[in-house]
């Protein structure tokens, strides 16, 4: 003899207009857990861009401080003197250069002129101290000049043939203990009425993220 299997349970659904509802805060809740977990993990590496046109004029500075934290990373210098190149002969002999702050550096020695993209990171050489970027020397109707800021060793009267260039300062500054990489847009240019050597700085860009390389002329 068969058992009686009893009455037939049947699901319960939930009206259309509920259903909807519990949808829409089961996605509200998933959304709000992603939400959370993506504030769990660090912000993603970020550059700090700074444009700007300054002019260091003849026997002056610039201090530069990337991070605006009131402490001077670098110092941009112009410097002009008098140097004797024979018998009663004298001439104005002057200089661009770059001085990192203690524990601060700058690529190559002298100073390298990098181009737009090279990287700026751990795989490059730094220098501490003082760095020459442009030295010119004008005497007795002949001009000489070097260092990587200037694509020419040698120009004659008036230096009608020294060509001065606008190049990328690799550049490597510590905080807190942390090493951070950025680089400084500069051009040298020559005024030929008095032969002035003056450097303009264009602007300055560093990563946040301590020990990340950056691209010259990044800035995002």
């Amino acid at each position: 003899m068969k058992r009686s299997s009893g009455p037939r349970k049947t699901a319960f659904k939930f009206p259309e207009s509920v259903r909807h509802q519990l949808n829409r805060l089961a996605i509200a809740i998933i959304l709000a857990g992603a939400g959370l977990f993506a504030l769990a993990w660090p912000a993603g590496a970020q550059i700090i861009y700074k444009p700007t046109v300054i002019t260091v004029k003849e026997n002056s500075s610039y201090n530069l401080d990337l991070n605006k934290d009131g402490v001077t990373d670098f110092i941009i210098s112009t410097n002009q003197s008098v140097q004797r190149c024979g018998p009663g002969q004298q001439g104005p002999y002057d200089t661009v250069a770059e001085t990192a702050a203690s524990g601060n550096a700058a690529v190559g020695s002298p100073a390298a002129l990098l181009q737009e993209g090279q990287q700026i990171g751990p795989s490059q050489t730094f220098y501490g101290g003082t760095g020459g970027m442009a030295w010119t020397f004008f005497c007795n109707g002949g001009s000489t000049g070097g260092d990587n800021w200037i694509d020419e060793q040698y120009c004659g009267y008036m230096c009608e043939h020294l060509t001065f260039l606008t190049g990328y300062l690799g550049l490597m500054f510590q905080v807190n203990g942390e090493t951070y990489y950025g680089w400084a847009l500069l051009s040298v240019k020559l005024r030929r009425e008095n032969f002035d050597l003056v450097v303009t700085l264009h602007g300055y860009a560093y990563e946040t993220t301590p020990g990340t390389p950056i691209n010259a002329g990044q800035t995002e």
